[in-house]
């Protein structure tokens, strides 16, 4: 019986070590990203667009989601995202993602942004 309860305090302190985040925290940047916790699917929970069309589509169930994969080093990788249309049509888009020291940049036919701060 002894055993019992020192077995449930010891639970019940490492509870009291574990407590749920509120939402401001789980959806802050990362200061510290490790390339291979971003790879897998991930599915689009929040988020803002500029094109009117697809705007409706953001309150369908999986209409877009993203993958990660890392197959060449930990300083590239490559983004697809897709994303599902009215007429059940999929766009997709890839990126070629370069980490770099002091920030992350892509790059794309002819545009580059950098300075991209990623929230999970």
């Amino acid at each position: 019986m002894l055993a019992v309860r020192v077995v449930f305090l010891f639970s019940l302190a490492h509870l009291s070590q574990t407590t749920l985040q509120n939402c401001e925290d789980l959806l802050r940047p990362l200061d510290q990203l490790h390339p291979r916790s971003l790879e897998g699917d991930w599915a689009l929970i929040a988020g803002s667009l500029s094109h009117r069309p697809f705007l409706k589509l953001f309150g369908q169930r999986e209409s877009s989601t993203s993958s990660f994969t890392n197959n060449i080093d930990s300083k590239n990788i490559t983004w697809r995202r897709s994303m599902r249309s009215e007429k059940n049509e999929c766009h997709y888009h890839s990126y070629n993602i370069s980490l770099e020291a002091g920030g992350d940049s892509w790059r794309r036919k002819r545009w580059t942004s950098s300075d991209v701060r990623w929230a999970v």
